[in-house]
């Protein structure tokens, strides 16, 4: 399945998530946008997707957005979570990465994260 997206430099946050919503769909995701921020909490990630045992949450952006101070600690306290997958900064300069993620799911799930993110911080073994 091809998902062709445009020139990154001319793709704007509204075409990125028009292309994103449809690919992940195609790739049997479910996906919840809030219709409109004014009533959701400042900063929540822009998608949220759903396959068995599988969360991803994702913030969309131009490749030259910026993330505002809300956006950055929403995406810090979903990195703490153990049953979160967090599919970070998505750009559209990311567009391989992200259609092959959306495509293979939980068998190969990876963060993909701006080049402004740090690691994960490593986390406590889980106890059985």
């Amino acid at each position: 399945m091809n998902h062709p997206v445009p020139a990154h430099s001319i793709v704007t946050e509204r075409d990125w998530q028009r292309t994103i919503t449809e690919m992940a769909q195609a790739f049997g995701w479910r996906v919840y946008h809030p219709w409109t921020s004014i009533h959701s909490e400042a900063g929540f990630p822009d998608l949220v997707m759903v396959k068995p045992e599988v969360v991803l949450f994702a913030e969309l952006k131009s490749d030259r957005g910026k993330l505002t101070p809300s956006q950055v600690s929403w995406l810090a306290e979903l990195q703490r979570c153990y049953s979160v997958v967090l599919g970070g900064v998505w750009r559209p300069c990311n567009a391989a990465a992200v259609e092959g993620l959306l495509r293979w799911g939980a068998h190969e799930l990876h963060p993909i994260l701006d080049e402004s993110w740090e690691p994960m911080p490593n986390r406590p073994a889980k106890e059985p």
